[in-house]
């Protein structure tokens, strides 16, 4: 897998959020609705990571009790999608990572679907002003550690609430 040679810049108003992704990665068009705002950006398939930013709307918000919710839905959500088989809790090795200045709470899981293969998901989720934000990372698992080292973990590091 190799190391990403230079990042591109994503600003967006309606997400709230600055960051950068490697340039060779697909950002995918912004879907914007009552309920939330969600943009894609993906690497090559020959690799299969994605990387998802919501951030719910006031309205949404009001009826989150707390960012565990919001990374238990993410995770049956995905245990419902068709194809899986099986899924598998995890202990994330920082399961409060901060990202752009705040305390967020992180949960993994091991999706297994129908055809074998095996996917990592980390979902991360934290209250900022009165919006919930929350990150899906899906990668294949074989890549998953060195996914994060290489790609995730500079994007989170670049992470910024733009107010």
């Amino acid at each position: 897998m190799p190391s990403p040679s230079s990042f591109k810049k994503l600003s967006d108003a309606d997400l709230n959020v600055s960051l950068q992704y490697p340039a060779d990665w697909t950002q995918e068009s912004p879907q914007k609705t009552a309920a939330s705002s969600v943009l894609g950006i993906h690497s090559s398939q020959q690799f299969g990571i994605t990387f998802n930013v919501v951030r719910f709307s006031d309205t949404s918000s009001s009826s989150i009790s707390d960012p565990n919710q919001i990374n238990q839905v993410a995770i049956s959500q995905f245990s419902g999608q068709q194809g899986v088989s099986n899924v598998q809790l995890l202990k994330p090795a920082n399961s409060q990572p901060t990202i752009g200045g705040a305390k967020w709470v992180q949960a993994e899981a091991m999706v297994i679907a129908t055809n074998g293969l095996k996917f990592h998901i980390a979902t991360i989720s934290v209250q900022h002003n009165k919006d919930y934000y929350n990150i899906q990372v899906f990668a294949p698992d074989d890549y998953y550690s060195e996914a994060v080292q290489k790609y995730i973990q500079p994007m989170l590091s670049s992470w910024q609430f733009l107010s």
